[in-house]
């Protein structure tokens, strides 16, 4: 009896060490991913502007930022598959004593580029042989982190007030689009495209309001009425 009692203990402490360790592993690990080097994206790339990246990194690093019309195929010197084409720009930066800094890129106004994506990407070093160099993870203008490297290409605003909605850390890029049509809308003083935004009125005798499971236009979900 008392030699399974000893066989149960130790088989209920070995149990709890391995649980400790995995929790510490565990911790350990959302540090790391924690303290990875941060590129954050704008919302879009504004035609015939100045656009900024901002970059949380260990203060003295370097960056480099890749532009490109292309998404993938460019590998650099020392064997780091970047998500942008061999024709590319490059943007370099050091990172403040803050740990943080801003890249700045100016775009050209080019009309026709309007709707079209580039795609971006980012390399961050400390040590004078690349030894240490990494991407870096992109956070999108929600402030939540992505694998999505494509920005839209966008002619500016000519409303008053924002042309393009700041992130919000928490409101996702849909939110913001909606929050960007009314205030464009609002702001040009064009009564056609007030007319068409959505005020939440109700048209029995309308197609739309027949049925309460058709999504409304600028709704994120359908929603349900009586």
């Amino acid at each position: 009896m008392k030699r399974l009692f000893a066989v149960l203990l130790l088989a209920l402490l070995m149990g709890f060490s391995t649980t400790v360790s995995a929790q510490q592993y565990q911790s350990r690990l959302n540090q790391l991913v924690q303290k990875r080097p941060m590129l954050y994206l704008p919302l879009r790339l504004v035609l015939g502007e100045e656009n900024q990246f901002t970059v949380k990194a260990p203060a003295g690093s370097k960056v480099m930022l890749y532009v490109s019309p292309v998404d993938g195929g460019f590998i650099t010197p020392n064997g780091i598959a970047l998500r942008v084409g061999d024709d590319h720009e490059q943007f370099y930066a050091e990172v403040a004593e803050n740990g943080v800094s801003q890249i700045k890129v100016d775009m050209p106004a080019e009309e026709d580029w309007e709707g079209r994506e580039l795609f971006v990407d980012a390399l961050v070093w400390q040590a004078e042989d690349y030894s240490d160099m990494q991407e870096m993870q992109l956070v999108d203008a929600s402030g939540r982190r992505t694998n999505t490297n494509a920005l839209t290409m966008v002619k500016p605003s000519d409303s008053k007030g924002w042309g393009i909605m700041p992130s919000i850390p928490g409101v996702n890029t849909a939110t913001l689009q909606q929050l960007e049509n009314v205030s464009n809308a609002v702001g040009n003083g064009d009564e056609r495209k007030k007319n068409l935004l959505d005020d939440g009125s109700i048209n029995r005798d309308t197609l739309l309001d027949h049925n309460s499971l058709i999504t409304r236009p600028g709704a994120v979900a359908p929603v349900l009425r009586p």
